[in-house]
Parts: structure tokens; sequence; C-alpha cells
């Protein structure tokens, strides 16, 4: 009886319990590294760290590169609807760093950002992270779970979290990482699951000569550099 009459009331209790932990989570708007936690029974879950962001001052993208990356992925941050974005390229150009970057400037939009290290678990957390939006996430070496030609359950699991009621609608940015774009399964690289892919290629003339300015700038006789 006492379930039957006080229903609405217990109902409204949680909606407003639940409305405070979605707004006063200590999560929104932070930095965030998620790593996988397993039970003594098995039960996979996930485990959240507060991290400082760092962005280095020493990192230089060539101009291409780092207009596309201001204009196209850091402007539109915070904005309404869900994107992808995939950064390619060859080892030490500065992905991963870039990735930092999108995030320290999502932090200053006030929205968080989950660093993904684990890739069994990005499905879970992409579920997780839309309850902390505006969010960012971040994946490295996607080809470590998206990789092949066939669409087998992990790739299916991806793809669906991705296309599916979960994420639709939501104020969401992906950032993938790969060295090896060639070996990413076909359906996760077709337009509407990876809006934009970014090829991040070795420095050219004017990017060298900036990243030796950076790393000499407090030598002696650094201005006699040519």
């Amino acid at each position: 009886e006492v379930k039957k009459r006080y229903a609405n009331e217990v109902r409204e209790f949680f909606d407003i319990v639940q409305d405070i932990l979605d707004k006063e989570s200590i999560y929104r708007g932070k930095a965030i590294t998620v790593t996988k936690q397993t039970d003594p029974w098995g039960n996979v879950s996930l485990d959240f760290d507060i991290f400082e962001m760092k962005v280095s001052n020493k990192i230089v993208l060539n101009e291409d590169i780092d207009t596309v990356v201001r204009n196209f992925i850091i402007d539109d941050l915070g904005e309404e609807g869900k994107r992808c974005y995939l950064f390619s390229g060859g080892y030490g150009n500065g992905k991963t760093e870039t990735a930092i970057k999108v995030g320290a400037a999502g932090l200053t939009k006030g929205m968080a950002y989950f660093y993904c290290k684990d890739a069994e678990v990005f499905h879970m957390l992409l579920k997780q992270a839309v309850n902390y939006q505006p969010c960012l996430v971040f994946l490295e070496d996607v080809d470590e779970i998206g990789s092949g030609s066939k669409r087998d359950a992990d790739m299916n699991r991806i793809l669906n979290t991705l296309d599916g009621v979960q994420t639709k609608g939501n104020n969401l940015t992906v950032i993938f990482t790969t060295n090896h774009e060639k070996r990413i399964n076909p359906a996760l690289r077709r337009p509407g699951r990876i809006d934009l892919v970014i090829n991040f290629g070795n420095p050219d003339k004017e990017s060298v000569g900036k990243i030796y300015k950076a790393y000499f700038s407090n030598l002696p006789g650094q201005e006699k550099l040519d």
C-alpha cells in the first residue's frame, strides 16, 4: 500500500537526485583518464581518474593541419550534435598532443574530456560519457579494435554505439588516432561515422624551423642560429 500510495513522490525524489548528480558531478568540465576495472567475478566496469591537462608548447604542426584543427575542430567544440574525427599519420607527428590540445580547448568551454586508456571499454565509455555532455572522448590507436575487413562482434558493438540511440542527438565529440589508417575497417571509416580524417604528415621546412626555435630558445648563442 505504501509503495502504491507514494510511488509518484519516490519517483520525483529520485528524478531530483539524478538531476543533481548530472549537473553537479565532480567529472563535469574536467579531464579524466578512463581505465578498465575487473572485479574478482570477472565483471568489467570503468575507473575514472581526474588528471591535470598539460599542453606542450613544443608541438608544431604544419600550417595546413593547424588551420583545420583550429577552424574545423576547436571552433566547433560545444556545438550541438555528435562529431567524430580520425587523426592519422606516422609515429611522432603530433596526433596525441593535438588531441590533448583540443581537449584543453574543450575544458575552457566547460566540456568534460575523457582519455580512454583501454580500447576494450570504449563502447562502455561512450554510453556513459553522454551523461556529462557536452563532452569529448579520446581513444588512441583505434586500429587495435577497429582493424580488419570483417565485421566481428567487437566491431559491430562499436558501430552500434556510435550510431545508436545512446549517442544520437547528443553533444559529443570523439577523436580517434591511428598510425595505420588502411587497417581500419571500412565500415568505421565511412562518412557519418567518421566526419573528418586529418593526415599528420612529416614537418615541412617552416615547421622544422619553428621546432628548432622552440627547443633552442633558452640556449646560449641561439640568436646566432640560422
